[in-house]
């Protein structure tokens, strides 16, 4: 069975004249000849900067880039009607589309509304600093240019629960509305950590519950998604994250990942085993583990798995070395530096647990291009994972059309493994150099070496892996 391998097709920094929808749309054929089996995509609703918006500030679920709205009728991906050509092409490419699914906030809203609040202390989210204060909020959307197509459901100050500037004094706050609560089933940073920014949505009001739901099944049947990627999830009552997946469920088995941004296993483990396996995660621990040997923060390779979603839940479990938020300069900054990318991205596609996920800027690095190759045509068992050293750790499939990974953060390093006296004289050739080869000895074993730093992948000579597409 071919082996899965996601792909995140976007990056931060693009631009608008990058036309995302055209270039995913022509480079379906190749992702799938290289052994893509699912994208994620992003937003491809509007978001409140127009197209300079990456649509995580999200104005308008039901515009895909149609509607003069926000200073552009594109998206910075491009326009609906490029949207829906990228789409066909990713499906006619047998590639599973994941959409970004953002449900915690609306940003840009069109009118003000007078709302009284309680504001909170930042830094812990259930101590009031001023009671009763009345503010002016941006939390009325109305859609004018959109003109009821779609939907005619328009946003009020009924609907959110709080929100982080107060447009009478120009203060930034964190201001809760009157007689609401902080959901309960969220992280319990500062105290709570329901409110991350722009006007938060009151997910638990039936009201709003009725049209989140109705909106993912409109984008349903709009394009017909494999899955969905759920933003935020940290910050919306888990709960009612799972009551909506479960709704899109009851005509359509999509699959979900959902993106909770902790480093803490047991706050992953809590919320999996709350929302009872209702998606898989992204391993973040599995991550910052990355980022810290990277930075030389950490210098063990042998507990890369430890206190890891991937180790408890492998079922579950998303693997990742980077993305959009962990670049520089963004929000979540944690970014792998170079010398260990090719490391980290062995671990996730060669390793034999979890579903990786690549990310957009790796994709133009030939020893990342045939690493995907190789996870994608090998379909083999006896698999071993030798980590009783620091520094070094090797790791692979033993049978008779197996590869072997070995890895160095720091010292040279030779790793004796027992392939079989059948295959003495088996040959296997690095993926980046074919004339780096190694034999299986008279007694059926392997030497593999590794420099200090270096990752090496060997393929064995017999087995033919196509790397013509790359």
């Amino acid at each position: 069975m071919k082996h899965k391998t996601m792909l995140q097709g976007f990056e931060w920094y693009l631009a608008p004249e990058d036309k995302l929808w055209i270039k995913i749309k022509n480079n379906a054929k190749k992702y799938e000849s290289m052994g893509i089996t699912s994208i994620w995509l992003p937003p491809a609703y509007k978001g409140h900067r127009g197209c300079y918006d990456s649509g995580y500030g999200v104005y308008d679920l039901y515009d895909l880039g149609e509607f003069d709205q926000k200073g552009s009728v594109e998206t910075k991906y491009g326009s609906r009607q490029e949207y829906l050509e990228a789409i066909q092409a990713l499906k006619d490419h047998n590639i599973a589309i994941y959409v970004d699914v953002v449900l915690n906030h609306r940003i840009g809203a069109d009118e003000l509304e007078t709302v009284l609040v309680d504001e909170v202390n930042r830094d812990n989210r259930n101590e009031i600093i001023n009671a009763n204060k009345e503010i002016k909020a941006w939390t009325k959307f109305t859609y004018p240019n959109r003109n009821n197509k779609y939907s005619t459901f328009k946003w009020d100050k009924s609907y959110f629960k709080a929100i982080d500037f107060d447009d009478n004094e120009h203060q930034n706050g964190i201001y809760l509305f009157k007689d609401r609560v902080w959901d309960e089933h969220v992280s319990h940073e500062y105290g709570n950590y329901d409110y991350l920014l722009g006007a938060d949505v009151y997910v638990l009001n039936p009201v709003v519950m009725d049209e989140l739901k109705h909106w993912l099944h409109w984008y349903y049947d709009t394009i017909q998604f494999d899955g969905v990627r759920l933003d935020a999830i940290k910050h919306i009552d888990a709960l009612a994250t799972k009551e909506i997946l479960e709704s899109l469920r009851d005509r359509t088995h999509i699959k979900a990942v959902g993106e909770y941004w902790s480093g803490d296993i047991e706050e992953l483990i809590h919320y999996h085993e709350l929302t009872e396996g209702t998606m898989a995660l992204f391993d973040v621990p599995l991550h910052h583990k990355f980022h810290d040997i990277s930075t030389g923060t950490s210098d063990d390779l042998s507990t890369l798995y430890h206190g890891t979603f991937t180790e408890r839940y492998p079922e579950y479990s998303v693997t990742f070395v980077d993305n959009h938020d962990t670049q520089i300069g963004q929000s979540l900054e944690s970014w792998v530096e170079p010398w260990f990318r090719n490391h980290a991205n062995a671990f996730i596609l060669l390793h034999e647990n979890a579903y990786p996920c690549l990310f957009y800027t790796d994709m133009d690095n030939q020893f990342i291009q045939k690493m995907i190759a190789v996870r994608s045509q090998y379909e083999g068992s006896n698999f071993v994972d030798i980590h009783d050293k620091k520094h070094t750790r090797t790791f692979g499939y033993t049978d008779e059309n197996g590869y072997i990974v070995s890895m160095s953060i720091n010292g040279d390093n030779i790793e004796s493994l027992y392939i079989g006296q059948n295959c003495s004289g088996t040959v296997y050739f690095s993926l980046e150099d074919t004339n780096d080869r190694i034999i299986v000895d008279e007694n059926g074993y392997l030497n593999v070496p590794v420099k200090s730093k270096e990752v090496k992948v060997y393929i064995q000579e017999r087995v033919h892996y196509d790397f013509s597409v790359l």
